[in-house]
């Protein structure tokens, strides 16, 4: 499944005019699976070689999580205007790290079944995959969808929540889901000529943690409620 997934990306990568130099290496480095670094599968004399040096420095984790360096989207962006395509950068960036998801998508799938996740946590095959599902769909949450005080729930280390328990998983979506109320909620006080207080240089009795006014917490769930109160860790 992870080769399938792999072999996926790079001729996705093919298709869309990616260079041969830089689509092999891209192939080799995931086939590794962590063991290799990008800059030891490309030559020294690469007009690639930059770009590796910031991917390594980002390393194996944060490549499989979608943090990508800014320098391979400039680099795409090169290829697809040399190559006259159609394809605008900023969605091609997407598609791609929905590609890299994917892969870390059947990761999770392989080691949740390995360890026999159905037995343990006593949920069906389709519960467990459901809920796999909203998680990949809560990672490409757009930060600025959540206050400034929860956008580090969106730089949760994935590859661990995905070998976690369902239960971690599930309270990980309630956070993000929560956040994102949040934040709407703030959005409608101001549209209705609220005054905002959402900042964090002065606080009173009107705001609780996230600057949140009374009146409008009152629409807030419990697990809203829970995000107000409580500061989240870099883990959510």
């Amino acid at each position: 499944m992870f080769h399938e997934s792999v072999l996926s990306l790079v001729e996705w990568l093919a298709a869309t005019d990616m260079e041969d130099e830089l689509a092999l290496a891209i192939l080799d480095y995931l086939l590794a699976q962590g063991t290799k670094t990008m800059t030891s599968l490309l030559r020294q004399d690469s007009k690639y070689i930059e770009y590796a040096r910031e991917h390594d420095r980002l390393g194996w984790d944060n490549f499989l999580e979608g943090r990508v360096s800014n320098t391979l989207f400039q680099l795409q962006h090169d290829n697809l205007a040399r190559a006259g395509s159609n394809w605008r950068i900023k969605t091609w960036a997407k598609k791609f790290v929905q590609h890299l998801l994917e892969i870390t998508h059947r990761q999770w799938s392989y080691r949740n079944a390995k360890v026999h996740l159905k037995k343990v946590e006593g949920r069906t095959e389709q519960e467990h995959d459901k809920i796999m599902q909203e998680v990949r769909q809560m990672m490409l949450v757009d930060p600025s969808e959540l206050l400034p005080e929860h956008r580090a729930l969106l730089h949760t280390d994935f590859l661990r929540l995905g070998s976690g328990t369902t239960v971690e998983r599930i309270q990980w979506i309630e956070q993000v889901e929560g956040a994102i109320q949040a934040k709407r909620v703030v959005l409608l006080g101001q549209s209705k000529g609220r005054p905002s207080n959402h900042d964090f240089s002065r606080r009173d009795s009107r705001t609780v943690g996230t600057g949140i006014p009374d009146e409008q917490r009152s629409n807030l769930s419990t697990t809203e409620k829970g995000l107000c109160r409580q500061p989240l860790s870099k883990d959510g």
